[in-house]
């Protein structure tokens, strides 16, 4: 019990550090990691692109260069773009180390302390945590099925004010909602009549594994008579490149100057190192084959990992599976708290993240994300039995024997 006391006098950042640092036992099944497995992106390909780069260097890795990334690279992200069936210029990207980075370079450029701005509800952790540390105020919206409710996003425009609104339309991070169409006409349509900016994080669109992409709202906003402005932040951990932090931003041409300034001040560039593997990595599609390879690997796991958790799971759990992305957002019986149950699950051998992380105002506690990205599939039918055992402990039924780790 001291163990939950302890986690609920926490919050943000904090929490999330000990959810993870409880999770590194080599006898736990994590169900934490969101992003992909790394001997699945280190493939041959991947390895003499980065051995080429790393031989043909020279004495540029010890150069300072622009904030706004090297051109080489720039050039060499438009034609990853392009292949998103977006449009940009090269004025219009800046990279970054990552898209947390991304996300705090807008967010400081848009906003001040006392600020407020619109968010779904649930909503990706590392956000709340950097409007929390810039002292800005979220204001929550909540989601249906297919995005957010545009009569709810305009009624908390007007009531509140906000500066800009920060969304995830493409497999939402936790929930795994995905925007349709229309609702991402409607977000556009209503932010330009309010000139309210957009912030779109668009974690990992590639990994679909169902449905038919949909235009970003970079793209929607950019077509004929539009004026919403969209910062349009991305990153690579997530799909290509878990651990290297390289991400860029599309940014407005009238607001580029400043969030160049911005970037400047988190740090002057990114690693020349990183920078020429990128130009390397991208112009040589070597990520198509990444790609279409993890694509391939993860539907697999996800397909595994649902039918294991109905089989393991009470019925009355909602198992909400996303056409794409690493994670899949649990809603259990309403009696269960997912905190509570947390030192649980550890002592039986599987973590997660509490559904409460996810959300900055009304949590509802008995939701948790799993993730799937370190999982091989030999794991998913245990890492299921051990999850539905911890949830019939916690409902006082009588579970199945697991692995216990003491």
């Amino acid at each position: 019990m001291a163990e939950i006391s302890h986690l609920r006098t926490v919050t943000g950042n904090r929490a999330f550090q000990q959810m993870l640092a409880a999770s590194q036992s080599e006898h736990l099944i994590q169900l934490t990691k969101a992003y992909p497995s790394s001997d699945l992106v280190w493939t041959p390909d991947v390895h003499k692109t980065f051995r080429d780069v790393s031989r043909k260097a020279g004495p540029e890795l010890f150069e300072y260069t622009s904030s706004a990334g090297s051109l080489d690279l720039r050039r060499a992200i438009l034609v990853y773009v392009s292949a998103q069936g977006m449009e940009a210029t090269t004025d219009e990207i800046i990279i970054t180390s990552g898209a947390q980075q991304g996300l705090d370079i807008v967010t400081r450029t848009l906003m001040r302390a006392g600020d407020k701005i619109i968010m779904e509800r649930p909503t990706y952790f590392g956000m709340l945590d950097l409007l929390r540390s810039s002292g800005i105020q979220p204001v929550t919206v909540e989601m249906l099925n297919d995005g957010v409710s545009p009569e709810a996003l305009e009624e908390a425009i007007v009531t509140h004010g906000p500066k800009a609104f920060y969304t995830m339309p493409t497999f939402h991070n936790p929930a795994g909602v995905t925007q349709s169409l229309e609702r991402r006409r409607q977000v556009v349509e209503i932010c330009a009549r309010y000139n309210l900016p957009i912030i779109e994080d668009d974690y990992a669109p590639e990994l679909r594994f169902s449905g038919e992409p949909l235009p970003t709202l970079w793209s929607l906003a950019r077509e004929e008579g539009n004026s919403c402005s969209v910062f349009y932040v991305r990153g690579f951990s997530k799909t290509y490149l878990p651990g290297v932090r390289l991400g860029f931003v599309l940014v407005p041409r009238s607001e580029y100057e400043n969030v160049l300034s911005s970037r400047s001040l988190s740090t002057l560039h990114s690693s020349n190192l990183v920078q020429l593997f990128g130009v390397a990595y991208f112009k040589s599609e070597v990520w198509l084959s990444v790609r279409d390879q993890l694509v391939k690997t993860y539907s697999k796991r996800q397909s595994a990992l649902v039918k294991s958790l109905k089989s393991n799971l009470p019925r009355t759990a909602r198992i909400l599976a996303p056409d794409g992305g690493l994670n899949v957002w649990l809603h259990l019986p309403d009696e269960i708290d997912a905190t509570e149950m947390f030192y649980t699950a550890i002592r039986n051998g599987v973590s997660y993240f509490a559904g409460e992380l996810f959300f900055a105002d009304k949590p509802a506690l008995n939701t948790m994300r799993v993730s799937f990205g370190a999982l091989s599939e030999a794991e998913i039918p245990d890492a299921a039995a051990r999850l539905g055992a911890t949830v019939s402990q916690q409902m006082g039924e009588k579970a199945p024997s697991v692995t216990m780790v003491l």
